[in-house]
């Protein structure tokens, strides 16, 4: 499961979007005067870590950072914090003693960070959300009583357009991942190098 923040990289034109095939949205995002924002928050990146148009939505942009950067760590991982370590400091295992294990525990430790963002990033993600969830039928507005016409609320037509029930069955066990996969990142904070 690969994604990207929308801010990283050329997200129109690499990813699905609903406005994919709108001329005026499209027209505004080819302008060449418009050019120079992708080349200042590549230049604020490079220089800052981050860019401004990265605060609007800066907890989706650090799990998909971290995504990377734990998954990259797990993949091409060269050691292990030592606390994890089958023997204490400083101690040498002996001949025909059992090897140490610490590595296997960091990549267990690091897959399950890496399975916590992409249970958050799936869980961000509107096409994964079970079919039924929500209602197909076009939400009915009426006129508020004694409002004359300025206020509109739904009109109660007896059906639901959200399924609440099936929507926190797929989510809550989304949420339990990340929530570990979180506590994981919080509790070997100072562990992450390579």
């Amino acid at each position: 499961m690969t994604h990207m923040h929308y801010t990283l990289g050329l997200f129109p034109l690499c990813r699905n979007s609903f406005r994919k095939f709108c001329w005026p949205w499209w027209k505004e995002y080819l302008t060449p005067s418009n050019y120079w924002r992708t080349l200042k928050y590549f230049c604020q990146r490079g220089y800052r870590g981050y860019a401004d148009c990265d605060h609007w939505d800066a907890d989706s942009y650090f799990e998909t950072v971290m995504h990377g950067v734990i998954r990259d760590l797990r993949d091409h991982n060269n050691g292990f914090p030592a606390h994890l370590s089958d023997y204490p400091m400083g101690e040498n295992p002996k001949d025909g003693d059992a090897l140490d294990t610490g590595a296997d525990k960091w990549q267990a430790i690091l897959n399950e960070i890496v399975e916590g963002f992409e249970a958050s990033l799936e869980h961000r993600l509107e096409d994964t959300v079970p079919k039924g969830t929500y209602s197909d039928e076009p939400i009915e507005w009426e006129d508020v009583e004694g409002s004359d016409g300025k206020l509109m609320q739904i009109k109660d037509t007896g059906r639901a357009p959200f399924n609440k029930d099936l929507y926190e069955e797929w989510s809550k066990p989304l949420l339990a991942k990340r929530k570990r996969g979180l506590e994981l990142l919080v509790e070997h904070w100072g562990s992450f190098w390579d």
